[in-house]
């Protein structure tokens, strides 16, 4: 990168600071984001980053890519033994975005930190219930599994709910027909969500408040467990099943909750990372199979 590169970067960052601090009125961050793109330096650096960030939260956009350049500058700053200064910009960072909270999903006021987490406790447990009654098993997954499992309870910065619903199917072809049908059954019996998350794989229920519920495919071929995303026969059955009750919630989770934990989250998963980025291209790669069949299964509805 030369030094007119550097001098433009510093330049956005310095335009993006402007405007969050109200010294200008106008901000056109589609313009300027491409143009930041275009100066993406190899390998990145900490001025490349941190204006990055800036541009996306001037404007709120993009909050999944804005976590994930969050955690490539923790690491940054970390590898130069500048954690303060990290920290100092995650915090300037806050006062900006207040009173909203960056999370994965989105630019929030809705926190589980914030918010009555009896009544999305409670909403699971009927849900859980619910499911039960349509025959099906389903656990605690992926976040909200990871906080009652680390922590005792909900995560303060997450900001949705994860249940995984058992199959009874067999393969990852007939675990596509199936789920593809139960998304008919749970717009019949009312419990799917208006929400849609763009996927097929992963179903909306109904959200408490402001607070969505993502439900997850699980199915067990041979002794092999299946878990989209995360879980691609990484585990044995005796890993899943049987389901035991957390100490915690009183709900369903595995049989072997470290294990799925350290497949979803790596092996630091006991260590709150609020930007961990989870690897999705390389997991979508394991399960195209199945994304696959849903997507064709859906068209023939």
């Amino acid at each position: 990168m030369n030094n007119d590169d550097e001098e433009e970067i510093q330049n956005i960052r310095e335009t993006a600071l402007n405007y969050l601090n109200g010294k200008a009125e106008r901000f056109r961050t589609h313009r300027i984001s491409k143009r930041l793109d275009e100066l993406q330096p190899k390998p990145i650096t900490i001025e490349w980053l941190e204006a990055a960030i800036l541009v996306r939260v001037a404007k709120r956009t993009q909050p999944t890519r804005t976590v994930n350049l969050m955690g490539m500058l923790t690491k940054k700053r970390a590898e130069q033994g500048e954690v303060q200064k990290f920290k100092d910009f995650e915090d300037q960072i806050a006062l900006y975005l207040h009173p909203y909270y960056l999370t994965h999903h989105a630019y929030t006021k809705a926190r589980f930190s914030e918010a009555n987490n009896t009544l999305a406790l409670n909403h699971i447990g009927q849900l859980l219930e619910r499911l039960e009654g349509m025959g099906y098993q389903a656990f605690l997954n992926s976040g909200t599994l990871l906080g009652v499992v680390r922590e005792g309870r909900l995560i303060e910065h997450d900001d949705d709910i994860d249940l995984a619903i058992i199959l009874k199917a067999r393969t990852g072809t007939e675990a596509a027909r199936e789920w593809v049908a139960l998304l008919t059954q749970l717009k019949n019996i009312g419990l799917l969500g208006e929400a849609s998350s763009g996927q097929n794989q992963i179903y909306k229920l109904n959200s408490v408040g402001e607070f969505e519920v993502d439900l997850f495919p699980c199915w067990i071929d041979g002794d092999k467990v299946f878990v989209y995303p995360h879980t691609f026969g990484d585990l044995e059955r005796s890993q899943l099943l049987p389901l035991q009750k957390d100490a915690a919630s009183g709900y369903p989770i595995p049989a072997d909750p470290n294990s799925m934990l350290e497949i979803n989250y790596g092996a630091n998963w006991r260590i709150s990372d609020p930007y961990f980025i989870f690897p999705w291209p390389q997991q979508k790669r394991l399960f195209q199979a199945f994304i696959a069949d849903t997507e064709v299964s859906v068209d023939n509805i």
